[in-house]
């Protein structure tokens, strides 16, 4: 993929995250019936991007408050990008057909690192005890 499209794609993902509302963030969450079969095609970052789920599943719950509007905005375009038909390279196609869904999600696993890594350091401990919800609010 070219330079030039790289950054096609990375200006439809911000332009699509500022139109994200809270309506539209909810509405791509509930469509993880369409994200989990995915997975598979996402290849080697796909751990990444289930952590990226779960944080973007967290903040729409309402589970942790503390996520930054602008980071769940371009959580849920680029998994709106990623389950809905209208791609810069449509998915059908062998091989490439991911590389614009999967350069949507590198991106925002890139641009909100800290964001991502954070969420980790206040999740993974309640994850490992079973735990629902955030575990600052389960003092």
């Amino acid at each position: 993929m070219t330079d030039e499209k790289k950054k096609q794609i990375a200006a439809a993902l911000e332009a699509g995250a500022r139109s994200v509302s809270p309506e539209i963030a909810r509405a791509v969450v509930e469509q993880e019936a369409k994200v989990r079969p995915l997975w598979e095609k996402l290849g080697d970052g796909r751990d990444e991007y289930r952590t990226l789920w779960m944080i973007l599943q967290d903040a729409v719950s309402g589970v942790c408050r503390d996520i930054p509007w602008n980071f769940v905005a371009a959580a849920a375009a680029a998994f709106a990008y990623l389950i809905y038909p209208f791609d810069v390279i449509p998915d059908f196609i062998p091989l490439s057909g991911y590389a614009d869904d999967i350069l949507m999600l590198d991106w925002v696993v890139a641009r909100f690192a800290d964001v991502i890594d954070g969420c980790r350091k206040k999740k993974i401990p309640a994850r490992k005890r079973g735990a629902k919800h955030h575990p600052e609010r389960a003092r």
